[in-house]
């Protein structure tokens, strides 16, 4: 058996390792030119998002009051031995199967039944990286990894994963165009213009808002761990959503993924913003609030025409999505303000114009639906003031009209 002191320090060990994780998984994604790759990474990012916020919450009741993970002894040496001589890929696998046999191996450890929650957390977490395996694949070249014994006081350098590339990974078969080669107005009662509007969203709003997610995780790592909870979140969710529509194209309009050429104009204006306000603005305020209006309005179309039943329901279901990172994004943007004393309706003005957008975007939401999509007051109340009611046309005086 061992003591509570030990498995105090193997849970702390453990969230470093997979925030660790996390990092090499979002920065594979970024680079990645196999798009099916990367939704399988994003999928194995989903499935762990919310392990490292479950061990802080067992270390609470441990009486472990500091929510800092530490860094076991010699990991980062570890790590940098692994990503001078395998690659990025290779490293994520060597360490996520490392974890699997190690949190298996603590559970035969605990006294079942006086640490009986770690015990069920940590069952939870072997099946979550178990499943997380299935997507990415394993490896035969396991390390040691002892999580137990932490840097406390001292902490080795962080081993470098390498410099974000300027743009993310493609097929080198696929063919870019700067321009949109669809129309969206026209994918309701057209089906070659459905289908290269499915494609358009696909790569160019799917991927690209995973690998922006990925960005965010990798260049804002000071951030809390619920921020990385949240774009672990949302890139789980766009790599489903890809997937989805990958299938759809397929199936039903016998289209495959690069039939069409790709954009990357999600990625190159999230990268217009200055730092993390304006980044947050860019994506998952000003452009993921516009999908949840451009969604509702195909939603609507395709029922008015009767045509594509299951699609709308699979639109139904991303839109679902698509509010909770908006949701995200206004819930971080509105605490950064805070912190920061930044004022949120410069921030979302400033970002508006460094993309060529407009307050408020093509489609108009109602008052509730911003509200339940985290827009604070003052963007409602800014809303209103731009509704400026019309002149009231001229009473003709019936009696004094050449008419009468």
């Amino acid at each position: 058996m061992i003591g509570r002191e030990q498995s105090t320090n193997f849970l702390r060990g453990l969230s470093y390792v997979l925030c660790r994780l996390q990092e090499l998984k979002a920065y594979w994604l970024i680079h990645s030119q196999d798009l099916y790759e990367k939704a399988n990474i994003a999928q194995s990012m989903g499935y762990e998002k919310d392990l490292p916020e479950k061990i802080s919450s067992r270390l609470t009741q441990l009486f472990n009051f500091s929510d800092e993970s530490v860094q076991p002894v010699a990991f980062e040496s570890q790590l940098s031995e692994l990503l001078r001589n395998k690659s990025i890929s290779d490293v994520a696998k060597i360490i996520h199967c490392s974890l699997i046999k190690l949190v298996k191996g603590q559970q035969q450890r605990i006294e079942k039944l006086a640490d009986e929650p770690t015990f069920l957390l940590l069952i939870e977490a072997s099946e979550l990286l178990e499943l997380g395996r299935e997507k990415i694949g394993s490896s035969d070249a396991l390390i040691e990894i002892d999580l137990a014994i932490l840097n406390e006081d001292e902490r080795d350098e962080k081993a470098a994963l390498g410099q974000i590339s300027v743009l993310p990974g493609r097929p080198d078969s696929f063919v870019y165009s700067p321009e949109k080669d669809c129309d969206p107005e026209a994918a309701s009662a057209c089906e070659t213009e459905l289908a290269k509007f499915i494609h358009f969203v696909a790569i160019h709003i799917e991927v690209c808002a995973m690998e922006v997610c990925s960005y965010n995780i990798l260049t804002y790592a000071d951030m809390p761990q619920k921020f990385r909870t949240d774009m672990a979140q949302q890139i789980w969710d766009e790599g489903r959503h890809f997937l989805i529509f990958a299938e759809y194209l397929k199936s039903h309009l016998d289209t495959e993924i690069g039939d069409y050429p790709y954009q990357l104009d999600v990625w190159l204006k999230h990268q217009k913003g200055t730092g993390l306000l304006e980044q947050l603005a860019i994506e998952q305020v000003l452009q993921e609030g516009d999908a949840v209006g451009h969604n509702l309005r195909l939603i609507a179309g395709l029922k008015k025409v009767e045509r594509y039943p299951e699609l709308r329901e699979l639109l139904s279901f991303i839109n679902a999505d698509e509010t909770i990172h908006t949701r995200i994004g206004n819930k971080w943007l509105t605490y950064m303000c805070e912190q920061h004393h930044d004022n949120y309706l410069e921030i979302l003005h400033t970002a508006a114009e460094k993309i060529g957008k407009t307050i408020p975007g093509n489609v108009k939401l109602r008052p509730a639906m911003l509200e339940f999509l985290g827009f604070p007051e003052v963007y409602r109340e800014h809303l209103m003031a731009l509704n400026i009611p019309r002149k009231p046309k001229p009473v003709v005086n019936k009696e004094l009209s050449t008419e009468s």
